[in-house]
C-alpha cells in the first residue's frame, strides 16, 4: 500500500482578477492524485471539514482512485484555502488560510507492513497538536519495514516560526529512509544553498538518501556511496504548482513498479537511481505544462501502457 499524509486544501490560482482557477491541492494530496490516476493503491491521510467544499475535495479524490478512509472530519473545522499568485515566470507565491484545531483529534492510521510506501511532510507534519500521533505511527511503520519519504515543503510564509518548528523538522528527518527536498527548503530551514552542504547536515542525522531538487536546474541524488545529477526538461511552463509533488509521485511510482510489486527490498543501484530521477523529472515536467497540480489522465495512461 501507499500512504500520503498531509493537508487537504482548496487552491485558488490566479495571475489577475480575470484569470482564476480553483483546484484541489495540498502537496501530499497532489502526489496522491497522480498515483491514483496511475491506478496504484494509494490512501490519503488528512484532516478536513464536513462542509460542502471538503465534500467536493473528497469526491474529487474518490474519482481519482484515492482512498479517504483515514480522514478525520469535524464540522467545527473549516476547509483550508491557499491563494497562489503566478508571477511572470509562472512560479507561485502563496498565502495560506488554515483553520486551527481546537482540540487534539483522534487520528486514524493504517496497520503497515513491509515495503508499504509512506510520503509525509509540509506544515501538517509540524503541527504540535498532531505530531506525537504522527511520530508514533511512523516509528511503528518503519519498524515493520515500511519505506518512508519526507518532503519538508517548508514555505517562506512559515519562516517567522522556524525556531519553534525546527525541532519537529529534525524529528521528522530522523524517521525517514529518503528525504526529497528542494533547494528552497534547505535555504529556508538550514540557510544552505547547495546539495553538498545539505547532505552534510543530513549525514549527521544518519539519513540514508537525499533527493535534492533545483527547479529548472534539475535534481540530484546523494548518499554515502553515490551522487547522481539529472537535468530538467526544456519545456514551456504554464504553472510550477505541483511540480515537486509530481516529482515525488514519479519516485514512488518507480519504487512501486520496480521493487514493491515484485516483493523486492528497496535498495537502489546507481542505475536504478538514475532511472528513478529521470522518470520523476518527466512526471514533473508534464505537470508544469498545465494548470493542474497532478499528472493528466492521458499521461497516466501512457505511462501504464509502456
Amino acid at each position: 500500500m501507499i500512504y500520503t499524509i498531509g493537508e487537504t486544501v482548496l487552491d485558488i490560482i490566479f495571475n489577475s482578477i480575470e484569470k482564476v482557477k480553483i483546484k484541489p491541492g495540498g502537496s501530499m494530496l497532489n502526489t496522491a492524485v497522480s498515483l491514483g490516476r496511475l491506478r496504484l493503491p494509494v490512501s490519503h491521510i488528512s484532516i478536513t471539514s464536513t462542509d460542502k467544499a471538503s465534500d467536493m475535495l473528497i469526491e474529487f479524490l474518490d474519482k481519482n482512485n484515492v482512498n479517504c478512509d483515514y480522514f478525520f472530519r469535524k464540522d467545527y473545522i473549516k476547509t483550508n484555502l491557499a491563494l497562489a499568485h503566478l508571477d511572470q515566470n509562472n512560479n507561485a507565491e502563496y498565502s495560506f488560510y488554515k483553520d486551527k484545531l481546537i482540540d487534539t483529534p483522534n487520528l486514524k492510521f493504517p496497520e503497515c507492513t513491509s515495503n508499504d510506501l509512506i510520503l509525509f511532510g509540509s506544515f501538517y507534519s509540524l503541527n504540535p497538536i498532531i505530531h506525537n500521533q504522527l511520530s508514533n505511527f511512523l516509528i511503528d511503520a518503519k519498524a515493520k519495514g515500511a519505506y518512508i519519504i519526507y518532503d519538508p515543503n517548508f514555505r517562506k510564509t512559515h519562516l517567522d516560526n522556524l525556531q519553534e518548528l525546527k525541532p519537529f523538522i529534525i524529528s521528522n528527518l530522523e524517521k525517514c529512509n529518503l528525504v526529497k527536498a528542494s533547494n528552497e527548503d534547505f535555504e529556508n530551514i538550514f540557510g544552505v544553498n547547495n546539495s553538498k552542504s545539505a547532505w552534510k547536515i543530513l549525514n549527521k542525522i544518519s539519513i540514508e538518501n537525499l533527493v535534492y531538487t533545483k527547479g529548472k536546474q534539475g535534481a540530484e541524488l546523494i548518499n554515502n556511496d553515490i551522487k547522481i545529477s539529472v537535468l530538467a526538461k526544456n519545456i514551456s511552463t504554464k504553472s510550477t504548482i505541483g511540480a515537486g509533488d509530481t516529482f515525488s509521485a514519479g519516485i514512488i511510482f518507480y519504487l512501486h513498479e520496480n521493487f514493491v510489486k515484485h516483493n523486492r527490498t528497496i535498495i537502489l543501484s546507481e542505475k536504478d537511481w538514475k532511472d528513478c530521477l529521470e522518470l520523476a523529472t518527466e512526471f514533473s515536467s508534464q505537470t508544469c505544462q498545465s494548470y493542474d497540480n497532478y499528472i493528466s489522465h492521458e499521461f497516466a495512461n501512457k505511462v501504464n501502457n509502456v
